[in-house]
């Protein structure tokens, strides 16, 4: 056992990650006992754990999420229950993803330097960043998942081929799986690439190995059927209409789906998008620059085809980035006058220079795409040697399993941070591509990039914070009951929709009541905007780093009915 963690007490890649996360809790603070996004129904799980001493599934959720909620029985039982105390806990697995991306990256070869660059990108992505700030199961799902994808690559990349590498990598991604189900492309993404290893070496794959892939899975599958309510019949139902009523409709939807998560992908390596280029020149690869105006005038075609909320640029999809804020803004009053969600800054057309930026970036991964899976053309040849890199060929299906497992017809909706699991693997691919320029630059960008991530994370902590305070105002001073009150998604979540989900058997009859978001009445609301047929009783203020302004929630009673009330 002492072999097996030698490489992993490597602190010059921990210590540096864990030092930058303090400095970022100190500068923007994650205290605040409130819900955020999704996070309250995991939270009423881990509730009902503390109460009751036994697991049960909410019938809320998708996501499978055992693991997770015994990480933060674990955490509270200790702590005490609060979302402060949750959202640590997310930190914690923060900290371990960041440091499963630096480790990966040094097993395919990159020095260091790269690596923390790896561990930075991920940190600075500000959808990973905001996510952080809540007990989500993303962040803790995509820490395991770096985590396997570095144990894997540890066994590739040694030519020993240590088993036990395979079972560490095999453990961590059946536990991914228990907080979400996509942690299965882990592991098929490493068995394929050793079948074709085997195919590769004439050889018959080795049986030791494939045991330590599989036992893990069979005891984690074998574990689950002994929980209550982990996540059986919970998945929407499977409807193929979901993907278009036509033969061409699902072809066109599956075309804008596989463009825009690419686009993203691109999006989240905004740092490195100028080296994408420079690497092109460089080479003076005449085909390069052919196919890549192909590819780029179609992403282009895929960009003007696709009519998602905000239509032909960044931010395509809805949910937790919008404009130049990060974080989804679930209560009366969101969007303004255009139908833009609210923001502390607009930066409009920059966001279509952004957009062709990335659409290019894009291109040239789908350029890399073409060309590396077009090379394996001669695998089965006998007139030629081939050889491929194990390492690379495993993250290249990894992404892409990540990319097209999105599209399926159980998946009636698709938020931008489903897409972020992608940008695991895509970290270090982009990486082993463009380690050959200057550190400098690269580490610099990032840097940027985090502070910008880090300020917007700031505002979406700031308003929430304000949020709050007028609920305890609410609550204490005015003695308001929540039955009264249209809080928001995440407050009527958290106190007025246990009722709605009694008779709920699985999520695609998921009641939200005549109001919506589990109003049950609503004398009393809040925005930040004053709402027709209310009147303004109290406001509590906050502050935008960015708009170097200050905001304010309203708190509102109802003083008319509404003409067209929402049904």
């Amino acid at each position: 056992m002492e072999k097996v963690f030698r490489h992993v007490r490597d602190t010059s890649l921990f210590l540096p990650i864990l030092f930058a996360y303090l400095v970022l809790i100190l500068i923007v603070s994650p205290v605040g006992d409130f819900p955020l996004n999704d996070d309250w129904v995991y939270a009423k799980t881990v509730q009902s754990f503390l109460d009751t001493g036994t697991y049960a599934g909410h019938p809320f959720t998708d996501a499978l999420f055992v693991l997770q909620a015994f990480w933060g029985y674990l955490w509270t039982s200790v702590f005490g229950f609060s979302f402060t105390v949750l959202r640590f806990s997310t930190i914690a697995c923060a900290i371990l993803g960041a440091w499963g991306i630096a480790l990966a990256a040094r097993h395919c070869g990159l020095s260091r330097g790269v690596a923390l660059v790896a561990a930075g990108l991920f940190l600075s992505n500000p959808i990973i960043l905001n996510l952080t700030y809540t007990f989500m199961t993303d962040v803790p799902f995509l820490s395991l998942t770096a985590l396997s994808m570095a144990s894997y690559l540890k066994f590739f990349s040694d030519p020993a081929r240590p088993i036990k590498w395979v079972l560490i990598g095999s453990i961590l991604a059946a536990l991914s799986c228990l907080i979400r189900q996509f942690g299965i492309f882990t592991g098929a993404a490493f068995v394929a690439v050793l079948a074709l290893d085997s195919l590769q070496r004439k050889e018959r794959p080795n049986l030791s190995v494939l045991v330590a892939w599989l036992a893990p899975w069979l005891v984690v599958y074998g574990g689950t059927t002994f929980l209550p309510d982990t996540g059986a019949g919970l998945a929407m139902a499977w409807d193929w209409d979901y993907l278009g009523w036509s033969l061409f409709n699902r072809i066109s939807n599956g075309t804008k789906h596989f463009f825009t998560v690419m686009l993203y992908q691109a999006y989240f390596l905004l740092p490195l998008v100028p080296l994408f280029f420079i690497s092109g020149w460089r080479n003076r690869d005449r085909n390069f620059w052919k196919i890549l105006v192909g590819a780029g005038a179609a992403f282009l075609f895929c960009i003007w085809m696709l009519e998602i909320h905000l239509g032909t640029r960044i931010p395509l999809i809805g949910n937790m980035l919008y404009d130049f804020g990060v974080g989804p803004l679930l209560f009366s009053g969101m969007r303004d006058e255009e139908g833009l969600v609210r923001s502390s800054v607009r930066i409009g057309g920059v966001w279509g220079i952004i957009t062709l930026l990335t659409a290019a970036a894009a291109a040239c991964a789908l350029v890399y795409f073409v060309r590396y899976f077009s090379s394996f053309k001669d695998f089965f040849s006998k007139a030629k040697a081939f050889d491929f890199d194990r390492r690379e060929l495993f993250l290249l299906t990894l992404s892409l399993l990540f990319v097209m497992g999105l599209f399926n017809p159980g998946l009636d909706v698709i938020y931008d941070r489903y897409f972020v699991a992608a940008s695991i693997p895509f970290i270090v691919l982009a990486l082993m591509k463009l380690s050959s320029h200057p550190i400098r630059y690269m580490s610099v960008a990032t840097v940027l990039w985090l502070t910008i991530s880090a300020f917007q994370v700031h505002d979406y902590m700031s308003w929430n914070r304000a949020r709050w305070e007028a609920i305890e105002i609410l609550h204490n001073e005015m003695n308001i009951e929540p039955e009264i009150v249209n809080g928001g998604y995440e407050y009527n979540g958290w106190f007025t929709s246990d009722p709605f989900f009694y008779d709920k058997v699985s999520t695609d009859r998921r009641i939200y009541g005549t109001k919506g978001w589990w109003v049950v009445d609503d004398d009393y609301a809040m925005s930040m905007v004053q709402l027709p047929n209310y009147e303004v009783e109290r406001t509590i203020p906050y502050s935008s780093w960015f708009g170097l302004s200050k905001g304010e929630i309203l708190i509102q009673r109802r003083v008319a009915e509404d003409e067209n009330p929402f049904i």
